[in-house]
C-alpha cells in the first residue's frame, strides 16, 4: 500500500505524530510519503502557520457540542477556504502518487483534502489523526472517511462536535517507537546528555510558556524544589526564554534550545513539567514520567487538560504556584507517583501508529468515491 502521510509544519508536534506513522507503515512495509500541506498554498501558507499556533486558534473551541460548532463556525470557514486554496496543487500530487490512501495529521491538511474531495469528487480514501485530548477548531468542515482519537472515552465528545460514531476509532496518539524503547540506563543517558549524574531531575517543556514574567515563574520553581533536585528547560524556539535564563545563572538549572531527540531527556528525567499539547502529553505519557500540567490558554487546550487530569494521568493547575506544589510532592510523595503511573498503565491504548496501520490497511474503499465500506 501508498500512502500520503500530510502533517503542517506549524509546530514539531503534528511533525511528530506524522513521523511516527511514517516509521510504523516501512516496518510494515508499506510505502509512505511524508509531505507538509502547507507548501500547497505558498502564499497563505504563513498566516495557516501562525493561526494553528496562536492563542487565537485554541481559544476558538470553548465547549461542546452546538454551541463549540456555533463559536468556531465563523473562523473555521476562513481557514476552510485558505486551505481549499491548495486543493489544486493537491489533486495533482495526489494523480502523480497514486496513493491508496491518505493520513492527514492536522486539522488544516484534512481541512485541503475535504475541499480537494468537494472540488474533484473522487479521492484515495482519507482519515484525520486528531492530537489533541480534545476536538481541535475546525473539525466542522471535515469530512474523512474515518477518525483517529486519542481515547475511547472522547468518543461522547467527538460525536457532539458533528463526527459521525461509526467513523471513530479510539487509537490513541502516534508516538514514535524510540519513546516506547526502554534505552540506556539514567546515568548512562545523563553522561551522554552532559547532565549531572547524581540527584533528581525535573524536565520543563517551556518552549510555550508565555508572558514576560515567564523567565521569574521558571526560576521561582527552582527555588521551590528540593536540594538534591535539579531543573532543565526546553526552551525550544523560545529564544528569549533561552536567553534570559542562561544570562541569570543559576545553580541547578539547564537550560537548553530545541533537540532532536527529546526522549532521552525524558528518560533521563524523573519528572516532567509541560503545557497540555496532545503529542508532547502522549510522549511523556509513554515514558512513564509523571507529569505536571500547566494552563495558559482555553479553548482545546483547557479540554485536554480538564480530560487528563479527570482521567488521573497528571497533576495540574491554572495556578503557577498550585503548579509548584504539585511537583514538589510529587517529588517526595512516592505514593501518588505511583497511583499516577497505575492510573497511566490503564489509560493508554496499545501502539497508536500500529493500530491506525492496521485500520487503514483493512478499510476497503468505496468503488463510487473513497468512502469506507
Amino acid at each position: 500500500m501508498k500512502v500520503l502521510i500530510l502533517s503542517a509544519d506549524a509546530g514539531k508536534t503534528a511533525n511528530s505524530a506524522a513521523e511516527a506513522v511514517s516509521e510504523q507503515l516501512a516496518r510494515m512495509n508499506h510505502e509512505a510519503d511524508l509531505i507538509d500541506a502547507l507548501i500547497m498554498v505558498p502564499e497563505n501558507g504563513d498566516i495557516l502557520s501562525h493561526w494553528s499556533t496562536s492563542r487565537a486558534y485554541h481559544n476558538l473551541s470553548r465547549r461542546a457540542g452546538r454551541s463549540y460548532l456555533s463559536e468556531e463556525r465563523h473562523a473555521a470557514r476562513t481557514l476552510y477556504k485558505l486551505c481549499a486554496l491548495g486543493a489544486d496543487a493537491l489533486h495533482s500530487a495526489l494523480e502523480q502518487g497514486q496513493y491508496q490512501a491518505v493520513l492527514c495529521v492536522h486539522v488544516f491538511s484534512c481541512m485541503m483534502m475535504t475541499a480537494v474531495r468537494k472540488k474533484y469528487g473522487k479521492t484515495p480514501p482519507f482519515y484525520f489523526i486528531a492530537t489533541d485530548y480534545a476536538c481541535a477548531p475546525g473539525v466542522s468542515e471535515l469530512n474523512a472517511d474515518g477518525y483517529f482519537i486519542p481515547h475511547r472515552m472522547l468518543f461522547a465528545d467527538f460525536i457532539r462536535c458533528g463526527f459521525p460514531a461509526d467513523k471513530l476509532y479510539a487509537t490513541g496518539i502516534p508516538v514514535r517507537p524510540r519513546f516506547y524503547a526502554a534505552g540506556p540506563e539514567k546515568t548512562e543517558l545523563r553522561r551522554e546528555l552532559q547532565l549531572p549524574e547524581e540527584g533528581r531531575m525535573v524536565l520543563l517543556r517551556a518552549g510555550n510558556l508565555q508572558g514576560k514574567h515567564t523567565a521569574r515563574r521558571v526560576l521561582s520553581l527552582l527555588r521551590a524544589l528540593p536540594k538534591d533536585v535539579f531543573l532543565v528547560v526546553h526552551c525550544g524556539k523560545n529564544e528569549k526564554l533561552l536567553h534570559q535564563l542562561q544570562a541569570a545563572p543559576r545553580d541547578r538549572l539547564i537550560a537548553l534550545g530545541f533537540h532532536a531527540e527529546p526522549e532521552k531527556y525524558l528518560f533521563a528525567a524523573d519528572l516532567c513539567v509541560a503545557r497540555p499539547r496532545g503529542v508532547a502529553c502522549a510522549e511523556t505519557l509513554v515514558c512513564g514520567l509523571p507529569l505536571v500540567l500547566f494552563r495558559e490558554t482555553r479553548g482545546v487546550e483547557a479540554k485536554s487538560f480538564e480530560f487528563l487530569l479527570h482521567c488521573g494521568v497528571a497533576e495540574g493547575s491554572w495556578s503557577w504556584r498550585d503548579v509548584i506544589q504539585s511537583t514538589v510532592l510529587l517529588l517526595t510523595d512516592a505514593a501518588s507517583r505511583e497511583r499516577l503511573a497505575e492510573a497511566t498503565r490503564a489509560f493508554l491504548p496499545a501502539n497508536a501508529s500500529e493500530q491506525i496501520c492496521k485500520i487503514i490497511g483493512r478499510i476497503k474503499p468505496a468503488a463510487s468515491g473513497g468512502t469506507p465500506s
